[in-house]
């Protein structure tokens, strides 16, 4: 993964931007396991919508060089209509997928982009719009693509929190929407070292649930009972026990609460906040606390 370095080495720094929200930082006792959101919650996130891809054309051209595929096309209009062709056909491939997944009784379903972008890549090249090299690697390109389309950086004292977290013997887990590269992206960003695994340092590997790994997704019930069957069969820790933090009141705190969790609203930055008023699944419930700063967490338990 020794290509991926320099994007990450070049993330831009994206300040939080105040919500308003009052911090809520309520005491909730007997927590031995912290469960932790990824975007929004512990990285920045400018809010990518996949489904704009179309608008993305110079990050894909982009993606591609640095993953070692070659642009069969010289004019500028030409590269221009390969890419977007290719872009509309990674937003059609991940509809479908969804739709085989809602077909199947999976209301909120999640794809594994590794596999959709190599659908992509094959149909680019059948129809001469790329070529393969030694080099090329569509893991690279999938990561490449969501670093420059998808801007992140760690939440202010990302590390360090999780860091006092781990050293106070609190078992530390993951729930999140994700893809294969967001394990990676989160090691370089704790510990410097990229390694293509879902271990995370700090993290109980055993406590991480990837939404692409079971193609289904927040808020979806599944994903926090196959933790919370973990967390009884490995600690004995009860569910009641564990805090889930999060930045969604619809894809978080609602399925936290509905699984007997320990609640904590993460509301540190604008663009990522989402109280979800409109929906009905959120009303009347309340999180054990509010937080504005990474650094408030440890001072609730």
């Amino acid at each position: 993964m020794e290509n991926i370095l320099k994007w990450l080495e070049n993330l831009e720094e994206i300040v939080p931007e105040p919500t308003g929200i009052i911090p809520q930082l309520n005491k909730i006792e007997g927590i031995k396991a912290v469960i932790f959101d990824i975007y929004g919650t512990l990285l920045v996130s400018a809010s990518y919508d996949v489904e704009k891809a179309r608008t993305y054309s110079p990050n894909l051209r982009l993606a591609l060089a640095g993953a070692g595929y070659l642009i069969l096309k010289n004019q500028d209009n030409e590269i221009n209509e390969a890419m977007e062709y290719m872009l509309g056909l990674l937003v059609s491939n991940m509809q479908r997928h969804h739709y085989r997944r809602r077909k199947r009784g999976v209301k909120f379903s999640e794809i594994n982009i590794r596999h959709v972008w190599l659908e992509v890549i094959n149909m680019a090249v059948r129809n001469h719009l790329v070529a393969k090299t030694s080099s090329s690697d569509a893991d690279k390109l999938a990561i490449i693509f969501d670093l420059l389309s998808n801007k992140i950086y760690p939440m202010p004292k990302m590390k360090a929190v999780i860091t006092d977290l781990a050293a106070s013997g609190k078992h530390l887990g993951i729930i999140s929407n994700a893809q294969f590269y967001t394990p990676i992206v989160l090691n370089y960003l704790l510990s410097g070292n990229i390694e293509k695994s879902d271990k995370i340092e700090f993290f109980d590997p055993d406590l991480i649930v990837f939404s692409y790994k079971i193609l289904r997704a927040k808020p979806d019930f599944h994903l926090f009972e196959r933790l919370l069957d973990s967390l009884r069969k490995k600690y004995d820790i009860l569910p009641a026990e564990a805090v889930y933090v999060g930045n969604d009141m619809f894809k978080d705190i609602y399925p936290a609460q509905q699984c007997g969790m320990k609640k904590v609203l993460f509301a540190g930055d604008r663009r990522s906040i989402r109280l979800r008023e409109d929906r009905t699944e959120v009303s009347g419930i309340l999180p054990d606390a509010v937080i504005t700063n990474l650094e408030q967490l440890p001072r609730l338990f």
